[in-house]
């Protein structure tokens, strides 16, 4: 599954917990289960924004696009 998790974020950039459960079919825990361990292995990295609930989850390349997502700041 994190390879599946790794691809999408590879595929999309940056992107929202709640996304890649909902574009996995994978319930919120076992989401933020998989990425904790991907953090850990230093994987993937967290970018918070103003609110632990608008975490980004991006690998180091696609930090750039992260100013991509206006809906992160309505």
């Amino acid at each position: 599954m994190q390879e599946k998790i790794l691809n999408l974020i590879r595929l999309k950039g940056p992107v929202l917990p709640r996304e890649i459960s909902k574009d996995l079919g994978l319930d919120s825990l076992f989401t933020a289960a998989h990425l904790s361990e991907l953090v850990d292995q230093k994987k993937l990295k967290i970018l918070h924004i103003q609110h632990p609930l608008f975490s980004q989850f991006y690998k180091s390349r696609y930090f750039e696009r992260i100013y991509t997502f206006p809906q992160l700041y309505n």
